[in-house]
C-alpha cells in the first residue's frame, strides 16, 4: 500500500453493501476501540471512530516515516450505526439466521472501506465463543459456508481476508477444524494471533506448537504480543519476557511457523503512544528472530 493511493476522502459516508437486512438492536452501545497497532514495516487499524477517517493519510505519512509502509485492517474498520456491539462480536456461527447476516452486512462495510483505503490484506475473526452454536456438526457447517461467503466477498472487493484462529467456541475450535473451512479458498488465510493460540490451547488441552504447526502453510499474517497460559493479560513484547518463566514461546513458535510460512506480516497487537527504547527492544527482537533487518513483504 503506498500512501499516494489511498482513495479517502473528509466524507464519512459509508460505501454501499449488497445486504440490507434487519438491524441487531438490542446491544448496548460499545464506543470505538480506537486501535493502531504498529508492525514490522507496516501498521494495522481496528474499530476507528468514524470522524478519524479525514486524518488516514496523515497517519499513513507519519507511519511511514518511521518506515511503515503497508497498511492492513481489522475488521471491522468502523463501526456503522446499525452495529453498536463490541467489535469483537462476530456472528457467523450463531444459531439464528439474523445475527448472521449481521455480521455479513458488516463484513461487506469492512471489506468496502478495505478497498476504499487500498489495503493490503483485511483480517476478520470467524468465531465468537460467547454465542456461537454449542452443536459441533451445526458449527462446522455454518463455519465452512462462512468462510465460503467471506471468500466470495473477497473476490468481490479485491481484498485478500485472513481469518483468525481462536478455539474459544465450544463448537468450532481445532485447528484441522480451520484448515478444513479455508480448503480451496485462496482469498483466505489465516492470522495467527500468539495469544489466542496459547490460551486456547490451554483450555482445550492442546499443545500451542503443535496447533501453530498444522495452520503454518495458511498462515499469512500474525498478531504478536507478550502473555502467559491461561491469563488475560496483554504486555508488549520483548526479550527479557522468556519462556521459562511462563511466557509465551515467541521464537519457538517462529521457528515453527517460518518454515512453512516464511513471509508473514507481523502485527505488534498492543497500542503504544510512543516507541519507547523498551518496545523498540521488543521490535528488534521479533525483527532478529526474523531475519533483520526486515525487508520482506508479503508475495
Amino acid at each position: 500500500m503506498a500512501v499516494g493511493q489511498l482513495q479517502v476522502s473528509s466524507s464519512v459516508e459509508d460505501p454501499p453493501v449488497p445486504q440490507q437486512v434487519p438491524v441487531v438492536h438490542d446491544h448496548p452501545y460499545h464506543p470505538p476501540a480506537n486501535l493502531i497497532h504498529r508492525g514490522l514495516g507496516r501498521f494495522e487499524i481496528l474499530d476507528l471512530n468514524p470522524a478519524m477517517v479525514e486524518h488516514i493519510p496523515s497517519l499513513c505519512a507519519t507511519m511511514a516515516e518511521e518506515g511503515r509502509t503497508g497498511l492492513s485492517v481489522h475488521l471491522p474498520v468502523f463501526r456503522p450505526h446499525w452495529a453498536p456491539q463490541c467489535h469483537t462480536h462476530w456472528y457467523f456461527l450463531h444459531a439464528d439466521g439474523e445475527r448472521r447476516e449481521h455480521s455479513f452486512r458488516l463484513l461487506e462495510h469492512g471489506l468496502a472501506w478495505a478497498s476504499r483505503l487500498n489495503a493490503d490484506y483485511a483480517v476478520c475473526h470467524l468465531t465468537f465463543g460467547e454465542t456461537d452454536t454449542t452443536d459441533p456438526i451445526e458449527a462446522r457447517r455454518l463455519a465452512h459456508a462462512a468462510c465460503k461467503r467471506i471468500a466470495a466477498a473477497a473476490r468481490s472487493h479485491g481484498v485478500m481476508v485472513d481469518v483468525e484462529f481462536a478455539a474459544y467456541s465450544d463448537g468450532f475450535h481445532s485447528a484441522e477444524g480451520f484448515m478444513e473451512a479455508l480448503a480451496d479458498l485462496p482469498e483466505l488465510g489465516i492470522c495467527l494471533d500468539v495469544g489466542h493460540l496459547w490460551i486456547g490451547a490451554a483450555r482445550r488441552c492442546r499443545d500451542p506448537l503443535k496447533d501453530a504447526a498444522i495452520l503454518a502453510s495458511r498462515i499469512r499474517s500474525m498478531h504478536l504480543w507478550h502473555g502467559r497460559s491461561g491469563l488475560r493479560e496483554r504486555r508488549p513484547l520483548h526479550p527479557d519476557n522468556q519462556a521459562k518463566d511462563g511466557w509465551f514461546d515467541i521464537p519457538a513458535l517462529l521457528d515453527t511457523v517460518l518454515g512453512q510460512a516464511p513471509y508473514p506480516a507481523i502485527i505488534f497487537e498492543y497500542p503504544v503512544d510512543r516507541v519507547t527504547s523498551d518496545i523498540q527492544q521488543g521490535y528488534d527482537w521479533i525483527a532478529g528472530l526474523l531475519g533483520a533487518p526486515w525487508q520482506r513483504s508479503r508475495p
